[in-house]
């Protein structure tokens, strides 16, 4: 029986990632590539991905920060922005 392999082009590890995020911390990640470099505060991320839960919000940040180290906390009082590494991901352009 012959077997096929799936060629996936793209680097592997962004895949990875994509697989690995759903729901807030993806629509979170998006939301910071469309605005950077500005960093964004809790109401502009409920603003930008439709989320309501502010709650819900700081847990994907906390997430995207303490985990996959994409984002960061800004100088602003309650603010992200993307680290080097959450800027150098590709995304597809809009």
């Amino acid at each position: 029986m012959k077997s096929y392999s799936l060629h996936i082009p793209g680097d592997p590890a962004a895949i990875q990632l994509l697989r690995a995020l759903q729901g807030a911390p993806l629509s979170c990640l998006i939301a910071l590539h469309i605005a950077h470099p500005t960093p964004l505060g809790v109401e502009q991320m409920q603003f930008m991905t439709d989320i309501s839960a502010r709650d819900t919000i700081r847990k994907a940040m906390r997430l995207l920060c303490d985990v996959y180290f994409l984002a960061a906390r800004s100088a602003r009082y309650v603010g992200w922005r993307l680290t080097d590494k959450g800027a150098q991901l590709k995304l597809p352009g809009f």
